[in-house]
């Protein structure tokens, strides 16, 4: 019986396979789309059309901002740019340099609305400005007209404002989308800006700043942020790394120099680079 037995276990062993260890799929690390990156920042157009002319504006004013805060401060906002107003011309520029991106790459009277609410709101709040601010001023209210001409007709906008106008600036949806989650915080941080600007400056930034600089870094957030919750996921992603990274490394140099203090300062230095982090691993 024990040969019948063995001669039978020797019969199976022969049929089978050799035993194979299990092959375990690596799901790829997250990567860098550095093409999406440099389209987040770099204009589309290179033409004589309106989103070339606004996508070149918020490009140039984003990277002096970025590298030369002072001659923004001095030289367009009448204000002081060093110490604590660094670190918020640092912040309106790079907004204004992700959202010049984004309306080169719309169609031209999409761009002109969305422009005429952003050169608009800037040259608003700067009403009755002297100095270097009330060139500024006018410079942004021409932009806005010629903006509006290009978008139909002053008339054209303010009868369609609660349709065409607002739509640029609020939520397409109510999903849990990249472009909401971006999109949205962004414009928290605008409308925070425009109605708690004392809360934040007690709270998060430690030492107030000029009406000037506060209200224009909320009319750059308001407009990006519409832009970015109408756009694509691609482009939300894109976007909310640059902008929510850029914040952290704004809010990192200007604690470092001693401006960034106030009790909630290191939470919300965490809470934009988790959102960099997101927005690229999600």
């Amino acid at each position: 019986m024990s040969r019948l037995i063995l001669a039978l276990a020797v019969t199976c062993n022969a049929f089978r396979g050799p035993v194979r260890n299990r092959l375990t799929l690596r799901q790829p690390a997250a990567a860098v789309d550095v093409d999406a990156i440099k389209n987040a920042v770099a204009p589309s157009e290179l033409s004589a059309s309106s989103q070339a002319i606004y996508s070149w504006t918020g490009l140039a004013l984003g990277a002096v901002s970025l590298v030369k805060p002072e001659m923004i401060g001095e030289k367009v906002l009448g204000i002081a740019g060093t110490g604590a107003n660094a670190g918020m011309i640092r912040g309106a520029g790079l907004a204004a340099a992700l959202l010049g991106s984004r309306l080169g790459r719309d169609s031209d009277s999409q761009a002109a609305s969305s422009a005429a609410l952003w050169l608009g709101g800037w040259a608003y709040m700067l009403r009755g400005a002297a100095g270097v601010a009330g060139r500024t001023q006018t410079v942004c209210a021409l932009l806005a007209l010629s903006a509006l001409r290009r978008s139909g007709g002053l008339y054209n906008f303010v009868t369609t404002l609660d349709t065409n106008g607002l739509s640029a600036v609020l939520p397409k949806n109510r999903d849990v989308s990249m472009q909401n989650i971006v999109g949205m915080q962004m414009m928290a941080w605008g409308l925070g800006l425009i109605f708690a600007p004392a809360w934040l400056a007690t709270n998060v930034c430690g030492v107030s700043h000029p009406a000037a600089l506060t209200t224009g870094l909320a009319v750059n957030n308001l407009v990006l942020g519409g832009r970015v919750m109408s756009g694509s996921e691609a482009d939300a992603r894109s976007n909310g790394l640059l902008f929510f990274g850029g914040w952290a490394a704004i809010a990192v140099m200007a604690r470092n120099a001693g401006h960034f203090s106030g009790q909630y300062a290191v939470p919300v230095i965490a809470w934009n680079a988790a959102c960099a982090a997101y927005s690229l691993l999600a």
